[in-house]
């Protein structure tokens, strides 16, 4: 916005970086602070003395625990039910997920879509074809090895992250298995996801969406009097998109 500044701290999902950043901003005086809140935040003192302070707070992504802060999250009950119908769409009959390696709201929201997706196609839930892991291109790898070991006749992979959805597919490629009719989706729409072999499907998070509400609702409260007068919690829709990992269909 015309008139202000921007100063970004990168915390690393680090609850001790998250509150020395905060620190910072309030030495730098800043108008008013958006934050993504560490996966492990339990205390709130850092936050809730900006808002003791009328400190214009907005909080977006995974939030832990309640507060009366303006709130921007995705919709992650719907990330998981897209992904899994997109999967089921195509033809794919064994779909096994790999989901977050913690025990968050994100985490459990996803896999409730997982299931109710399923559930919806007249499908069984098994549990044994739920795996959590590292959401990274060695978590992928060791989660399709697992799920393979179980003998499911896995067909399909809901990925939790891009990055585990490429190490999906790296590990098909070690094993000799053709990609063409194995489905792997993940999550994000990172940049390489367009330019690997196969070109990865996934659920494009709304960063830029995200940033406009963020900074909408930031710039309102500094605008008021009372910033914190009305509270909103804003929820954002994924969107699929569509590629190679998930061409081929069954049905067709």
């Amino acid at each position: 916005a015309q008139g202000f500044k921007t100063l970004i701290f990168q915390h690393d999902n680090c609850v001790q970086s998250e509150i020395n950043g905060i620190g910072i901003f309030m030495q730098r005086q800043v108008d008013g602070i958006i934050a993504c809140m560490a996966s492990e935040t339990k205390d709130l003192s850092h936050f809730e003395q900006l808002i003791e302070m009328e400190k214009p707070l907005v909080l977006f992504d995974q939030i832990n625990v309640p507060i009366k802060a303006q709130q921007v999250t995705l919709n992650d009950y719907e990330t998981g039910f897209m992904a899994t119908k997109h999967l089921l769409e195509k033809g794919y009959e064994n779909i096994a997920f790999l989901n977050i390696n913690n025990q968050s709201t994100e985490s459990a929201d996803r896999l409730l879509g997982y299931r109710d997706a399923l559930t919806e196609q007249g499908k069984f839930f098994d549990p044994r074809k739920v795996l959590n892991v590292q959401l990274s291109v060695s978590g992928g790898r060791y989660g399709l090895a697992q799920l393979f070991s179980r003998n499911l006749g896995i067909d399909g992979i809901v990925a939790g992250s891009d990055f585990t959805a490429l190490g999906v597919i790296k590990k098909l490629g070690d094993l000799g298995m053709s990609v063409d009719r194995f489905g792997v989706i993940g999550f994000s729409n990172e940049l390489f996801t367009e330019y690997t072999t196969p070109s990865i499907s996934t659920i494009d998070q709304q960063p830029e969406e995200f940033a406009q509400v963020c900074s909408r609702l930031l710039l309102e409260m500094i605008d008021s009097e009372n910033p914190y007068k009305y509270i909103s919690r804003v929820t954002i829709s994924p969107a699929l998109v569509a590629r190679e990992s998930t061409s081929y269909s069954i049905l067709a």
